[in-house]
């Protein structure tokens, strides 16, 4: 958490890179581990639900570990390293729970950790030298269970240990899969029903969700859509205000690069790249069928 400058507003806070300004009253909510609902509110429009669940889980995380080094279970040289809010809500429930050691051991033996920052878990738990190293080896993990659940594919497995996707999605893949999981259940125990035939003999009916009007089918679509909302919140300012000209403005790619000062291949281009990365998300990463995906 950082102090501000100016008196009206005197503190903020880090969510994933965006600062957002606090008063004293939300700064001393926050310390308790509670997020007041017009700040959640703020995170979750800027930047999805997801950042917002991690840093209600992360503030929480933050006054359990605050409490256990003021009892002395935490060595005190952590405390300034916890508060400024950088360290990511699984390490810290790791750190909380006393586990941590023992995680960075297997991280160490499956390869994503040096022993330089193994040794450093096991002397001091925690330092910035070690985080982003330790953040990394923490979603590469997750990936690497995701991928052997059968949760993401193997392309998806290697872009985030080559970087090429960011971390970050590891998390919204998890969350928007089972939630899909959890639909489908649904869908099914909705999806047997006896009919009659012409005859008047009973037969199963696959399907009560045929229509396109059906409240299960409904459910999809708008989950397919916030999936799209919170997917296109993933991209940069630039790419998403290319994504706004182009599809929901309806402006011309000619008239785009005219307005950008670039060719139009280049936009074209652009777009084919914005395009293809939000065809992972939704299709490989969030595991949409191609129906849902067009």
């Amino acid at each position: 958490m950082e102090k501000r400058s100016d008196q009206l507003t005197c503190y903020s806070v880090c969510v994933d890179g965006t600062y957002y300004d606090i008063d004293p009253g939300t700064k001393e909510k926050l310390r308790e581990g509670i997020v007041p609902s017009a700040l959640k509110e703020k995170i979750t429009s800027d930047q999805g639900s997801d950042a917002c669940y991690d840093f209600c889980r992360q503030q929480r995380l933050i006054r359990q570990a605050r409490e256990q080094i003021e009892n002395g279970q935490l060595p005190a040289e952590l405390s300034d390293l916890i508060e400024s809010g950088e360290v990511p809500a699984d390490i810290l429930y790791k750190l909380t729970q006393h586990k941590l050691v023992g995680k960075a051991e297997k991280l160490y033996k499956a390869g994503l950790l040096t022993e330089e920052t193994l040794n450093t878990v096991r002397k001091k738990y925690l330092s910035r030298e070690i985080l982003p190293e330790l953040k990394r080896a923490f979603l590469t993990d997750t990936a690497l269970y995701l991928y052997r659940h059968n949760e993401i594919s193997a392309d998806t497995l290697n872009g985030i240990r080559d970087g090429t996707i960011e971390g970050k999605f590891i998390l919204v893949i998890r969350r928007y899969h089972r939630r899909l999981c959890y639909l489908i259940e649904t869908e099914s125990s909705h999806s047997i029903q006896e009919q009659p035939d012409e005859k008047g003999q009973f037969y199963i009916r696959n399907s009560v969700s045929d229509s396109r009007t059906e409240p299960d089918y409904i459910l999809f679509v708008q989950h397919q859509k916030q999936c799209l909302i919170d997917a296109l919140k993933w991209l940069s300012a630039e790419d998403l205000q290319l994504i706004r000209y182009i599809f929901f403005d309806c402006i011309s790619m000619r008239q785009v690069a005219k307005m950008l000062g670039v060719s139009e291949g280049t936009i074209r281009y652009r777009k084919n790249q914005i395009l293809a990365r939000l065809k992972v998300i939704l299709e490989k990463m969030m595991d949409l069928s191609q129906e849902a995906v067009l």
